[in-house]
């Protein structure tokens, strides 16, 4: 019996021995695409909302997050501390902390070292990595750069109530935002890879499709004298009737009565669509007790 399993033994080692002379390399392959190609998902853009002259009241711009993988990086140790050294010159991170890393998480393929970087940000360290540029480093290696999409309000404050807002995932929040969250939403595209008969890799990529704009009927520089208007109410009748703001609420809109658009819709306090969780603005309105009086 044991030389029965011995020579099976025997003739299974044969086996792999031949498996990996003749296809090895094919094999491998396989293997290897399968780890560094799983398929991911590419953000659509959320579309515009401007005034009725063109002007942007809401843009989703492009952003960069620094993704390091560890594996691919510690496959080739001579490509450890170049890549290190350009990390820590252009992110400002820490050598000890990436080597730190490095060392307690060898086998980790995506560790996020910055989130959300504009593209001027990571362009220096994007051309260390591009062929052909003059500062083209071939040791640059285990570092990309995963892609979405941030909301932006170049206007601050103006028409707060009216635009809206989105959460961190991309879904709206609040006026026009939240109404027309279908419209202004697109839909996710895909990339992945395969191998085809041949056994080579082949990649694959579905675009994302961006969302539609919305063109309002709101005219911005209406919309801004109306809100310096409200403003200018407040600041006059600030402590007056009561503490706080001149009035409990105040609004105003503005219509053409020709065709009934709405060329302004403003209210009192207002809020920075950048920062919506800054409650500076909110100082100024009158409590309310536990049974909902001021």
């Amino acid at each position: 019996m044991f030389i029965i399993i011995l020579l099976i033994f025997m003739g299974l080692c044969a086996k792999l021995v031949m498996i990996n002379k003749d296809k090895g390399a094919e094999y491998k392959k396989q293997v290897l695409s399968q780890q560094q190609y799983d398929s991911k998902t590419l953000p659509f853009r959320r579309g515009e909302i401007t005034d009725k002259n063109g002007t942007i009241l809401a843009v989703s711009e492009k952003v960069y997050s620094v993704i390091l993988d560890a594996k691919q990086l510690l496959s080739n140790k001579e490509n450890v501390d170049p890549t290190v050294k350009a990390l820590v010159g252009n992110f400002g991170l820490k050598e000890s902390d990436l080597k730190q890393y490095l060392n307690d998480n060898p086998s980790s393929q995506y560790y996020v070292l910055k989130k959300k970087l504009p593209y001027d940000q990571i362009a220096k360290f994007k051309e260390m990595q591009t062929p052909g540029t003059g500062s083209y480093n071939d040791k640059i290696q285990g570092v990309w750069f995963e892609e979405s999409y941030v909301r932006n309000y170049p206007n601050g404050s103006l028409a707060c109530d009216l635009i809206g807002f989105t959460t961190s995932d991309n879904n709206g929040q609040y006026g026009l935002e939240e109404y027309y969250n279908n419209t202004l939403s697109g839909t996710p595209g895909r990339e992945y890879g395969y191998l085809d008969d041949d056994s080579n890799l082949e990649r694959t990529t579905i675009a994302a499709e961006d969302g539609d704009s919305l063109v309002t009927s709101i005219d911005g520089n209406i919309q801004t004298i109306v809100e310096k208007y409200l403003q200018k109410f407040n600041d006059e009748h600030k402590d007056g009737a009561h503490p706080g703001n001149g009035a409990n609420n105040v609004g105003c809109v503005v219509m053409d009565i020709h065709t009934g658009n709405i060329l302004a819709m403003a209210s009192y306090p207002k809020y920075d669509l950048n920062d919506t969780k800054n409650i500076q603005n909110l100082i100024g309105m009158r409590m309310m007790d536990d049974k909902g009086n001021k």
